[in-house]
């Protein structure tokens, strides 16, 4: 990878690096040309990184970004690595299987980041793809290393996987069970439990929490350990979550029209929910619509990795109190109870 290629056309705006179609190309030519052997496609991105931008600006994400990318071109520099940068936040290296090197690139990554976030909210997520069949399509390796850093993703241990042939399998079965809940939505399959909670002393009932559950049209149960993890990793997780709220606040308005008491149902709230909508603002309109106090829909936000004093936690918890809704946080256990 030469440090001024011929053609700007060549490289990526932002950091100066290869693009997608030329990054593909140089690492075609190596592998006809020199046959490496114990070599890799490295995929690094970073986890939330579409949140990080909305809560400190884009200037801070470019910032991130430019750093990153100086940091690989130093790599390219010193070691001949080949470096592309895809969009946004994700980066691909064509470089020896190092283990060590590999960690010192994701420390270095961390460091950069946690220069700007003083939490583990932000984490590199690093996949690699041990080339052992150099014919094979340079596109199919970089899919596969994204796979694997898919899999490490709302972990905080090892952020460094290696791509599995079985990951492939395990793709293809959650993108059945993905189909399945569209045409669940849309066929109502999807429905909620309330768990009642009490005051120990008196046996009053003072509130109840919404548990989710999936009762396909064949009449079988899919156990929310099954699909919550998959709705949350693929992002479907909103839209499966505003179904819920919405049932839920449909059920609170027939109580209150037929004049029954109404106690508190507690609705879940993922990280992932923040990070594609406005969830404060999205949940004041439900309340509104059907004419419900948010006293009635308290909020736990569920997450399995983010520490209390995670700074995204802690700023959506002061906007919901903001327009009046009970908040808290709480470690992740998806409930099996069916």
């Amino acid at each position: 990878m030469p440090n001024y290629p011929d053609s700007i056309q060549d490289l990526e705006p932002l950091s100066g690096l290869y693009i997608r179609k030329r990054f593909l190309n140089e690492v075609r030519a190596f592998l006809d040309q020199k046959h490496p052997q114990g070599w890799c496609i490295v995929a690094i991105d970073i986890e939330n990184f579409k949140l990080f931008n909305d809560w400190y600006g884009q200037d801070s994400g470019d910032h991130l970004l430019l750093k990153i990318a100086s940091y690989l071109r130093n790599l390219h520099r010193e070691d001949n690595y080949i470096i592309g940068h895809f969009s946004a936040d994700d980066f691909f290296i064509c470089m020896p299987d190092d283990g060590h090197k590999l960690r010192h690139i994701y420390a270095t990554i961390y460091h950069y980041i946690g220069k700007l976030e003083q939490d583990d909210s932000f984490l590199p997520s690093i996949g690699v793809y041990r080339i052992e069949d150099e014919s094979q399509n340079v596109s199919t390796m970089c899919n596969n290393a994204q796979i694997a850093a898919s899999s490490v993703v709302g972990k905080i241990g090892n952020r460094i996987c290696y791509f599995e042939s079985g990951m492939t399998k395990k793709i293809e079965l959650k993108q059945r069970i993905l189909r399945d809940a569209r045409h669940g939505l849309e066929n109502h399959e999807f429905i909620f439990y309330l768990q009642p909670k009490c005051n120990m002393a008196t046996g009053e009932l003072v509130s109840m929490e919404a548990l989710a559950r999936w009762q396909k049209s064949d009449g079988t149960f899919v156990s929310p350990g099954e699909f919550i993890p998959l709705f949350e990793s693929s992002g479907f997780i909103t839209r499966f979550d505003m179904y819920i709220w919405k049932s839920v606040c449909k059920t609170l308005a027939a109580w209150q029209d037929k004049g029954r008491k109404l106690v508190p149902i507690s609705i879940n709230v993922s990280m992932i929910d923040i990070t594609n909508i406005d969830v404060p603002q999205y949940l004041s309109m439900l309340t509104e619509q059907y004419h419900i106090s948010p006293e009635y829909l308290p909020v736990e936000i569920t997450e399995s990795v983010f520490a209390e004093s995670n700074t995204i936690v802690k700023n959506t918890i002061t906007r919901f109190h903001k327009k009046v809704f009970t908040c808290s946080w709480t470690i992740l256990a998806v409930d099996i109870l069916l």
